[in-house]
């Protein structure tokens, strides 16, 4: 079965995304109908799954910023969440229902999870960023913010600006002046490389 552990020890030998649907606490897993280099997509999941569990692997082939026809290169992969997984999320959210909806991500700075801590702000903020395809003008300031606080050149940005970053967009940046509604945690490890305890970012 997938799980953090086997994410964890594919972060380097793996190019494409991977990850999983779980429909709670039975625990029954939905696999990604699509994969590649940046992203995962499902073409039909029961509102019953509302944990995702994920992976930004180290490395992926990319053609960012390449002549049409040019040979991917392999580069480093951005080692946070997404604006897209943070969007996508709160679509989840919308989706399931569930005020237990979650996203993990692994990745080589640890392992991230994303829960809802306040439904109506996080419902406003999806319906605001989800008009007219996400090209309003508090869609695109989203984007900028992300732009501004975590930085999109990949290998410019250190790991350690981007840990930082992510924890300060989720924990302050606000949609037309409301918060997300979203708590960001990290896990904790033991030396046997078992999860011991999840904290809320905020209080790091």
């Amino acid at each position: 079965m997938l799980s953090i552990t086997n994410l964890k020890a594919r972060l380097n030998t793996d190019r494409l995304e991977d990850g999983a649907m779980f429909n709670g606490p039975n625990i029954d897993v939905k696999g990604a109908d699509q994969r590649n280099g940046n992203g995962l997509k499902w073409f039909s999941v029961p509102p019953a799954y509302y944990i995702k569990l994920h992976m930004h692997q180290d490395k992926w082939y990319s053609t960012d910023d390449l002549p049409p026809g040019s040979a991917p290169i392999l580069t480093d992969s951005n080692p946070v969440y997404s604006p897209q997984d943070i969007f996508n999320f709160m679509k989840l959210f919308s989706y399931t229902g569930s005020i237990n909806t979650t996203d993990m991500l692994v990745s080589r700075l640890g392992t991230f999870a994303m829960m809802i801590n306040d439904a109506d702000k996080a419902t406003s903020a999806y319906n605001l960023l989800n008009e007219n395809e996400g090209e309003n003008a508090i869609a695109l300031k989203f984007m900028d913010d992300y732009k501004k606080i975590i930085g999109t050149d990949i290998g410019i940005d250190s790991d350690e600006e981007k840990a930082q970053g992510i924890v300060k967009f989720i924990n302050t940046v606000k949609v037309n002046g409301k918060p997300l509604g979203i708590s960001l945690y990290k896990a904790t490890y033991d030396t046997n490389g078992q999860i011991t305890n999840w904290t809320n970012t905020q209080n790091l």
